[in-house]
């Protein structure tokens, strides 16, 4: 699979803006019925399908910057709305790497809480996250508790065997 560059950085920040405006705000009638809900990156090329046998690059530079602070900027929104349901609540960043495309806000109430604490499997790594690797958002990243997890695929093979295929790591964060 050959990698294809990535152009209109300016164009991709304006949707990124829009992408937050969006989603800055829970859907609470969601949240109530469902009893849960999350955010992903949805901004074109980061969150299609390539239909072409080719892969976009992960974001970087300031594009990874601006949506990393967005991510940040919904999660504190989301937990002052949470906050005011007076229940208990999941609310978690989840970042990973090397996949940071697949980065997401997730929150959950009620018996949902259980289903996301057990979505990922914990790492045996004993790692700090590199807050250096986030360099515009140090002072953010800082402020969350992050705990290291597996990010892995799930493939069936023939005789109905499920393999595990490490794709990289998730963080886990949360004040």
């Amino acid at each position: 699979m050959r990698q294809r560059k990535i152009r209109g950085h300016i164009r991709r920040q304006k949707q990124i803006e829009c992408w937050l405006k969006h989603n800055l705000t829970l859907n609470m009638e969601n949240l109530l019925n469902y009893k849960r809900d999350h955010v992903k990156i949805w901004v074109h090329p980061w969150s299609g399908i390539s239909i072409v046998n080719s892969a976009y690059p992960q974001p970087n530079g300031k594009t990874k910057k601006i949506i990393v602070n967005a991510l940040f900027d919904i999660y504190d929104n989301w937990k002052l709305q949470l906050d005011q349901l007076g229940q208990n609540y999941y609310l978690k960043f989840w970042l990973f790497e090397p996949r940071f495309s697949q980065s997401q806000i997730v929150c959950a109430i009620g018996d949902s809480e259980d289903y996301y604490n057990n979505t990922f499997n914990a790492s045996n790594k004993n790692t700090a996250l590199n807050v250096n690797n986030y360099i515009n958002a140090k002072d953010r990243m800082s402020l969350f508790r992050w705990h290291l997890h597996l990010d892995e695929d799930f493939v069936e093979i023939e005789n109905s065997e499920i393999l595990a295929i490490k794709s990289g790591y998730v963080w886990v964060g949360g004040k």
